[in-house]
């Protein structure tokens, strides 16, 4: 189990490589309202391609009923836990909407 977390947060963290600096949330918190959308749509569409199927179906549906308010849930937790890089709580939104991370097997 911790080998697919820890994949699954490789894999969401890469989407965040355009950040400078991802030990805290400050780069992205700096960056335009675009960047930040930008980043976390990247950041879900990642782990919809590389998690099971039925996860990444959830991971697209919690997508596209978030986008429309440019993913407040996240950026707001960014806000509140600014120790944690935005690719984690990216991740743990994934873990709380759709389940505990299950890689696809191709």
């Amino acid at each position: 189990m911790f080998k697919s977390i820890a994949t699954a947060v490789l894999a969401v963290s890469f989407a965040g490589a355009a950040m400078a600096d991802e030990k805290k949330s400050a780069a992205f918190l700096a960056a335009s309202s675009d960047g930040q959308i930008g980043y976390i749509s990247a950041s879900l569409s990642m782990a919809q391609a590389l998690l099971s199927k039925p996860q990444g179906e959830c991971i697209g549906k919690y997508a596209a009923s978030n986008h429309s308010d440019c993913y407040k849930e996240i950026i707001d937790t960014i806000k509140k836990y600014d120790a944690y890089t935005p690719s984690s709580v990216v991740a743990a939104a994934i873990e709380k909407h759709c389940g505990s991370f299950q890689l696809a097997t191709r």
